[in-house]
């Protein structure tokens, strides 16, 4: 079956191709975009084009503007057909937002603007979806995380042959880490369930990225490997030198010293088990694979979760001062700067 686009369903309400493609990718993940955005989507300088976007968009009473005085615009994408157009009529996306909520949303739109190359999660039935489907993750375990379901993408990522997921936490320059830990309290059951993934922190400046970053090293403390177990009494590491050792051996090596030796002793007691053969080809295929074969025989869990932060060099209307009076005349060129 073939997946629906509803870009030329867009198109055909009198817009072109690249206005469609911009106007889906509001909907989807912010619904509130500056004039400067659409520019960059297009990678072409300020001019007329985004003039006529606008000019179509209001005519037609699909975008709503909000004048931030200086011919500072925000631009809120809220046509309900639009929106059903793009299969989500109840997105949030279309509801009015208080500036503070503007803001992240821009941000929000921003940062894809930058990761355009990459897949992301936007809608919330595309992450629930995705997670019950590729995770395995069952509904109601999903549940504690609905809250963020349409606020923030979540991006794939294809690092192997397996997915790793980078989801997005954005931060409008707010002076407590409140709202970043309730964030982490509400996505914990949904982060306890991967095996990997990165969390993303964004904002307009570095003045919270070490608070954030300890918040999260407390929340999703680093799960190491248990140095002995049943089947590895003297651990990993002894396991890969035993491999090491056996290969030297087996290849009669001039690098096989007197501690290799040592070590065969030592192994050929305890690693006899069919599970080591195992380890043996994870071993070959590189560390990381021997680790995740080790925690599947083993029965260990372990989750890890990255965090990386990222400063947006990006500049944004005056929130809060919003021009009273009548406003200002359509014909003027609306391009946000």
């Amino acid at each position: 079956m073939t997946a629906f686009d509803p870009i030329p369903e867009v198109a055909r309400l009198g817009y072109t191709p690249r206005e469609a493609a911009f106007l889906y990718l509001v909907g989807r993940v912010s619904g509130h975009f500056l004039g400067r955005q659409y520019t960059a989507f297009l990678n072409r300088k300020p001019g007329a084009l985004v003039y006529q976007l606008i000019e179509k968009g209001r005519a037609w009473r699909h975008l709503e503007r909000s004048d931030y005085g200086q011919h500072r615009y925000v631009y809120h994408l809220k046509s309900k057909r639009i929106y059903q157009l793009l299969e989500c009529p109840d997105s949030q996306n279309r509801r009015a937002k208080g500036d503070d909520e503007i803001k992240i949303r821009l941000m929000v739109l921003d940062y894809v603007l930058e990761h355009l190359e990459e897949p992301l999660l936007a809608l919330a039935s595309e992450k629930i979806g995705y997670f019950m489907e590729q995770e395995g993750i069952e509904l109601s375990d999903l549940s504690p995380a609905v809250h963020f379901a349409e606020r923030f993408p979540v991006f794939v990522l294809k690092a192997d042959a397996k997915s790793r997921l980078r989801f997005t936490y954005f931060d409008n320059g707010t002076i407590t880490l409140k709202a970043f830990s309730r964030y982490l309290s509400h996505v914990a059951p949904l982060f306890g369930k991967l095996d990997r993934f990165e969390l993303a922190y964004i904002a307009l400046s570095a003045r919270n990225f070490a608070s954030a970053q300890a918040a999260f090293e407390k929340a999703f403390p680093e799960i190491k490997l248990p140095k002995t177990h049943l089947l590895l009494p003297f651990g990993v590491d002894h396991l890969v030198n035993y491999f090491l050792a056996q290969r030297l051996w087996d290849e009669n090596s001039p690098r096989f010293k007197q501690e290799h030796l040592a070590i065969l002793r030592e192994g050929e007691r305890v690693y006899c088990r069919p599970e080591h053969d195992r380890f043996r080809v994870a071993c070959l295929q590189g560390p990381e694979q021997l680790k995740r074969e080790v925690r599947e025989v083993c029965g260990i869990r372990q989750m890890s979760g990255t965090f990386t932060t990222t400063v947006l060099r990006s500049t944004f209307p005056m929130f809060r001062c919003r021009t009273r009076g009548k406003p200002v005349p359509i014909a003027v060129l609306e391009a946000a700067v």
